[in-house]
């Protein structure tokens, strides 16, 4: 089980709201073994600092590249994903993002199509 450390635990505890321009992705067409990004933006809409404090996802074909790890009330952030397909055909992954929002976690989702081209 994942604990919060101690330093952001008081932090956490101030819940606040989030809203990201997207919770799913179609990143349409990918070559098989060529990573392809998708970032996912959002802006901090509560009065308490976001802290984003842990994010998995779903396979280890997916990397997670975190923001800064104090977002403050009103501003934007961002999350960007690299997806390196292993295998041809549609997939659909999802990332798992923990914080100390009121509607945490939130699922974002990546989807397309892997070709061998």
């Amino acid at each position: 089980m994942f604990t919060i450390p101690e330093n952001l635990r008081v932090v956490v505890k101030s819940k606040t709201t989030v809203v990201f321009d997207s919770l799913v992705m179609d990143l349409g067409s990918l070559t098989w073994n060529k990573p392809e990004k998708a970032t996912y933006t959002f802006t901090n809409t509560g009065t308490h600092p976001l802290i984003i404090y842990r994010v998995t996802a779903s396979c280890g074909c997916t990397a997670v590249e975190l923001p800064e790890k104090v977002i403050r009330p009103g501003k934007t952030g961002t999350i960007t994903i690299t997806y390196d397909a292993a295998h041809q055909g549609w997939f659909r992954k999802s990332i798992i993002v923990y914080a100390n929002t009121i509607n945490s976690p939130v699922t974002l989702t990546i989807h397309g199509m892997v070709l061998n081209e």
